[in-house]
């Protein structure tokens, strides 16, 4: 579908390289390093997705999912049930 067609929490585009990282309960480390994506892939909203631009992506893919970078994104979750952390906070 065409990327004004898809529902607004679909809009975050995503390329070979991204990481993506679920914003919601960071805790649960859900994450993925996207390679050779379908064209024009799109992710919710849920996910920041991260984007390698001084350093190749497999080390900082490596960098943000040691338990130094978890501790340091679940430090900075707000929300007591419904723990999130928005993509500026990566």
């Amino acid at each position: 579908m065409l990327f004004k067609e898809a529902p607004g929490r679909a809009r975050r585009s995503v390329a070979h390289g991204d990481i993506i990282w679920s914003s919601v309960r960071p805790n649960r480390r859900s994450y993925s390093l996207v390679l050779s994506p379908e064209q024009n892939l799109v992710v919710s909203t849920g996910f920041t997705v991260i984007t390698a631009r001084d350093v190749p992506n497999s080390y900082l893919y490596h960098a943000i999912t040691t338990d130094e970078f978890v501790g340091y994104i679940v430090g900075r979750t707000t929300g007591a049930a419904y723990p999130a952390v928005t993509a500026d906070r990566f």
